[in-house]
């Protein structure tokens, strides 16, 4: 049973094949270590502006539904007022997931009014709603702003 050199030899090969295995491990602990943490940021940076434009799509629906509330009178009604469109455009934004709506404020202006009497000119009606933004990505420094969207639509009617 004398194996003699080849099996010396063969179990050589084996014991560095082990070892370059065993360094090649450590090495992709230490890449994954320093890859990590600029992946983790760049995943919460995509997670932080998915939510942001949904912030600003839900502004912009908000807006333009309190806005085509506000042109379009009921048959025989008076046109709605201002308070009118802003609850209009604080209900839309109810239920949104990235929104709390009792923070958000709307106005809205006109010139001249909807229901003002103007002889050949129907005016424009625009709704404005804004909503204070905090971001929730790591290493920015000004993260709080205020989001703004507005939609202007003309009257559809005359006094």
């Amino acid at each position: 049973m004398s194996c003699g050199r080849r099996c010396r030899a063969a179990l050589r090969r084996v014991h560095r094949r082990v070892s370059r295995a065993q360094l090649d491990r450590g090495a992709a602990a230490v890449e994954f270590a320093l890859v990590l943490p600029v992946l983790v940021i760049l995943v919460f940076g995509v997670v932080g502006l998915g939510i942001l434009l949904s912030q600003k799509l839900a502004l912009s629906n908000a807006a333009q539904a309190a806005a085509r509330f506000g042109v379009v009178r009921p048959i025989g009604g008076p046109a709605p007022t201002c308070a009118q469109i802003e609850a209009v455009a604080r209900d839309a934004l109810t239920g949104q997931l990235a929104i709390a709506a009792p923070a958000a404020t709307a106005g809205c202006s006109t010139n001249p009014p909807c229901d003002a009497p103007s002889p050949g000119a129907f005016s424009d009606l625009t709704v404005t709603v804004s909503y204070d933004v905090t971001l929730s990505i790591p290493l920015v420094l000004n993260n709080s702003f205020t989001l703004t969207s507005a939609a202007t639509y003309r009257c559809e009617y005359k006094p």
